[in-house]
């Protein structure tokens, strides 16, 4: 007889089951039905993720309730010497695109490969620097990278320190995330705090956070990744419009907004 409230951060095992584990996706699609069917209401971290659950399993629309998420208020632009400093202390170039995320099929490093990979080899494109464990069925991303001809220019930060990541982000000439799917998106928000012009998938929940403070293309279609980053990084006047924005758009996200909405709902279902 307790009321119970759900968070769902995403239906990531029904859009993309492929990139996940039998057993995992076994579960998930065995007890999601049932905890949304009982909890007393939901949390969806997204609008994308709240329309995922009606369309799953016709759940009310008045019984989720959207609270976004936000980047941590470590991630803001950092000045030049910590900059510097990271860039030494991890063994980078001045200039670098970053990724910033585990290594998994969803995260679309295949595709991202396909499309630098020319670009870097005609120089238009610096190195990719790759922040991020290695997940399941990595392997082949990993294949694809062993014969790739511009390997020497994909960089492996391996683990990186909490307090140095706003660093890494600030110093990127762009970050780039063509993930085909996420429930929430917190790499993309992260770097847009920091100062980094960003370009990212046009699916799932990744438009309602960047909003028109990114470069947004079809992560399915390596062409598109290929000419969006060319465009975003011969442009350094669309690189700098897209800072400005990026600052401003991340401030619109809170994590203390997202923890005053939580209590007012935990509130009003006890009550």
């Amino acid at each position: 007889n307790i009321p119970t409230v759900l968070t769902v951060h995403d239906l990531i095992f029904r859009h993309l089951p492929e990139h996940h584990k039998r057993l995992n996706r076994w579960y998930l699609n065995a007890t999601m039905p049932l905890y949304c069917r009982r909890a007393r209401h939901i949390i969806a971290v997204s609008e994308a993720t709240r329309q995922d659950l009606i369309a799953a399993y016709g759940v009310p629309p008045e019984k989720i309730t959207v609270v976004l998420e936000a980047a941590d208020p470590q991630f803001t632009p950092q000045p030049p010497e910590r900059i510097a400093a990271a860039r030494e202390r991890y063994g980078l170039p001045e200039r670098y695109l970053l990724f910033v995320s585990t290594i998994e099929p969803r995260k679309n490093l295949t595709r991202l490969l396909r499309a630098w990979e020319p670009l870097y080899l005609a120089k238009e494109a610096p190195p990719l620097v790759i922040v991020g464990k290695r997940g399941w069925l990595a392997e082949d991303f990993y294949a694809a990278l062993e014969a790739s001809p511009a390997r020497e220019g994909v960089l492996f930060t391996g683990y990186i320190a909490d307090g140095d990541l706003p660093a890494l982000y600030s110093g990127a000439t762009a970050f780039t995330f063509p993930s085909l799917y996420e429930g929430f998106g917190l790499p993309p928000l992260e770097a847009m705090a920091c100062g980094a012009p960003v370009l990212c998938a046009n699916t799932s929940s990744l438009p309602e956070v960047v909003g028109d403070a990114a470069l947004t293309v079809d992560p399915t279609s390596v062409d598109a990744i290929r000419d969006g980053l060319r465009r975003l990084l011969s442009d350094a006047e669309l690189r700098a419009d897209l800072r400005t924005r990026g600052i401003a758009r991340a401030a619109q996200f809170s994590w203390e907004r997202a923890a005053r909405e939580t209590l007012a709902l935990y509130r009003s279902i006890s009550g």
